[in-house]
């Protein structure tokens, strides 16, 4: 990054977001390092919110898609169109902080070129509690959202390294985006943003929580819109995250671990009535296995880090935490 004030360009994926978007995309209006440009790359939707930015916020760039690329492929569409030194995201049911972006710009200045990640502080709009404080990978395989459901007592009010970044509202290093790829479009959503932070630590970056830089989430603003979305797409996407990114004898060591984790999930799956989901689940990941394991090789081929620090960063709950 040059010593210049970089460019920022805030990347926020829409479908059906009309509920939500205007005040999304105020706050951006308002922030105290206003964005260079602020990308609304809608998905298809059938709600009104395409033209409803396109009216009421005409500085807006708006990328209208014909159908639901999903999270992955919405997010890649914008960030290939950014003209940014840096890119964010912002989730299109969150608001952000008038010092957000700059909190998240300054964090990523001072922590130096091998910071490819800064991610927020993101309550729950509704409650209060936190959504997310960074997130990490733990010993089953699967993506633990630091600090969800808790209260916010200060208790992460530290700027620290974490896993990797939610992609709800993280910024993002351009040159870690050219040197890894950008999200993984079979993950369509969920874990694509983990699956993201993992490929860069794998090349050597690190990714930082900065606590004063915050977002209120209103939960499920999209999701909750589709019964049986989120559960398909992470039952699924725990297994994408594993097979491409677990590195060398990790691989092996958490394979057991990883394997009871899933029992359990299919086990609760089939107890709550969700058997026919489960079912898409799991045929669409086995179809998608050799996709998978061809880009492992990839992957692992341009590993910068050992194996072992990979094991040291997993995440011990102190028991197997069910989605």
């Amino acid at each position: 990054m040059s010593s210049a004030t970089p460019s920022v360009s805030v990347i926020v994926p829409n479908w059906n977001g009309l509920d939500f978007l205007d005040r999304c995309l105020l706050s951006l209006r308002d922030q105290t390092h206003p964005p260079s440009e602020i990308i609304v790359v809608d998905n298809g939707s059938t709600d009104g919110s395409r033209e409803f930015v396109e009216h009421a916020h005409p500085d807006v760039v708006v990328l209208a898609q014909e159908r639901n690329l999903g999270f992955a492929g919405g997010v890649n569409v914008g960030i290939k169109a950014a003209t940014g030194d840096l890119v964010a995201l912002l989730n299109n049911d969150a608001e952000a902080d008038p010092d957000w972006l700059r909190q998240l710009v300054q964090r990523m200045a001072d922590a130096g070129p091998e910071v490819g990640i800064v991610t927020s502080k993101i309550v729950v709009a509704e409650a209060g509690t936190l959504d997310s404080t960074g997130d990490f990978v733990d010993i089953y395989g699967r993506a633990v959202p630091r600090g969800r459901g808790e209260p916010d007592d200060g208790q992460y009010d530290l700027a620290i390294d974490v896993f990797s970044g939610s992609g709800g509202a993280s910024l993002y290093r351009r040159a870690m985006l050219d040197r890894v790829g950008l999200f993984d479009e079979d993950f369509f959503a969920y874990y694509e943003d983990v699956d993201l932070g993992f490929r860069a630590r794998l090349a050597g970056y690190r990714a930082v929580f900065e606590p004063t830089a915050i977002v209120r989430h209103h939960m499920g603003g999209t999701s909750r819109k589709l019964p049986g979305f989120s559960r398909y797409h992470i039952l699924k996407n725990v297994w994408y995250l594993y097979l491409k990114n677990m590195p060398g004898w990790v691989f092996w060591s958490q394979l057991p671990r990883f394997l009871r984790g899933q029992e359990q999930w299919a086990r609760a799956c089939i107890r709550r009535g969700e058997s026919p989901v489960l079912r898409q689940a799991y045929a669409t990941m086995l179809r998608h296995v050799p996709t998978m394991l061809r880009k492992r090789r990839a992957i692992q081929r341009s590993r910068a880090v050992s194996p072992g620090s990979i094991r040291r960063a997993l995440y011990r709950p102190a028991r197997p935490q069910r989605q």
